[in-house]
């Protein structure tokens, strides 16, 4: 009855609508049933974007009967790739429920895609009409700005402990 319960409100219309979505989900149910490790072998395939991949989790997820939140935002976070941002930080910051890992991969998602707009209209950010810090003069000519403007943030450093940072802080 998972499946009823995660349906999306105001989805169906009719008895018969509800009626077919549930002979698929029969048919499905006994052609091959998902387990735990099933959502262990998932992961965030190259090129591939992080809605994509949080949308085939969930689909396995939603799957399998009486699996474990704990052990499904763990099999999550292992699937990424060690240098995504998401994993980094969901190590710093583990999400106790399924519910607080949907609501940070949503801000991920979001953030990615803001990162693709951005590369694909390139020129629609704020003050991008110069280029170089090259300003068009009065006379026609492009000089280059001598105030050049200043960063509004600073410099992130990288630091690798060789010891966990909580022993570090003890």
């Amino acid at each position: 009855m998972k499946w009823f319960h995660q349906l999306p409100e105001n989805s169906v219309s009719s008895w018969k609508e509800l009626a077919q979505i549930f002979v698929a989900r029969l048919i499905a149910n006994n052609i091959d049933p998902s387990t735990l490790d099933t959502l262990s072998a998932l992961h965030l395939r190259k090129g591939e974007s992080l809605r994509a991949y949080s949308s085939r989790y969930s689909d396995t997820y939603a799957d399998i009967e009486d699996c474990d939140e704990k052990i499904v935002v763990v099999t999550f976070h292992l699937g990424l790739p060690w240098d995504h941002k998401l994993q980094e930080s969901l190590t710093m910051a583990p999400p106790r429920s399924m519910a607080a890992l949907q609501d940070i991969i949503k801000q991920y998602v979001k953030l990615e895609e803001d990162k693709q707009r951005d590369r694909q209209f390139p020129n629609t950010q704020e003050g991008s009409q110069w280029k170089d810090n090259k300003r068009p003069e009065k006379s026609g000519q492009e000089k280059e700005s001598s105030k050049a403007p200043k960063p509004n943030s600073y410099e992130a450093m990288k630091t690798i402990f060789r010891d966990p940072v909580y022993r570090i802080l003890l």
